[in-house]
């Protein structure tokens, strides 16, 4: 065990710097399900890019626009639920 010293020159135990095995784990998982959340947002724009633009091809109308912005709010709000 050795001392390191923080930015306010006072002495901190090394082993208190050091996160725990089930912290690193949290974080494994937290960033496991970020992917998964990013690689189905991914997945579903690629899968319904024809179908969006044969919509957007007849012109955007307010339902359309309602649809797709809901659709792109959605995605990112459960992202970003996932990821947290």
């Amino acid at each position: 065990m050795y001392l390191i010293l923080n930015d306010n020159a006072t002495a901190l135990d090394q082993s208190d710097a050091d996160p725990s095995p089930e912290a690193i784990r949290e974080l494994k998982v937290a960033i496991d399900l970020l992917f998964i959340a990013i690689g189905m947002l991914t997945w579903d724009i690629v899968q319904h890019i024809t179908d969006d633009y044969t919509m957007l091809k007849g012109g955007l109308n307010r339902p359309i626009a309602i649809y797709l912005i809901s659709r792109d709010v959605f995605q990112v709000c459960f992202s970003a639920f996932v990821g947290y």
